[in-house]
């Protein structure tokens, strides 16, 4: 079954990116919208700050992990 769900998400989105927890970000080709397939058990505290803007359109911009500035004072990601 995840063969045939793989094979209809290629034909229907494009893959935008990935985060530390291994979740891929999807964007639908044809009504924009976004989505994510979690790595593993679907749990959503598994989803970056930074991806999170971005699934609930706060932001555009696509999150990178080598432009990601973090101050001193935030902690690190941690699922619930």
């Amino acid at each position: 079954m995840r063969f045939i769900n793989d094979f209809l998400i290629k034909l229907a989105a494009n893959e935008i990116g990935a985060d530390e927890f291994g979740n891929r970000y999807f964007l639908h080709k044809k009504n924009n919208k976004r989505f994510v397939i979690y790595n593993g058990v679907a749990e959503p505290s598994k989803v970056p700050m930074d991806w999170h803007a971005w699934l609930h359109y706060t932001t555009n911009k696509i999150p990178n992990e080598s432009e990601s500035h973090k101050f001193s004072w935030q902690k690190i990601h941690l699922i619930s």
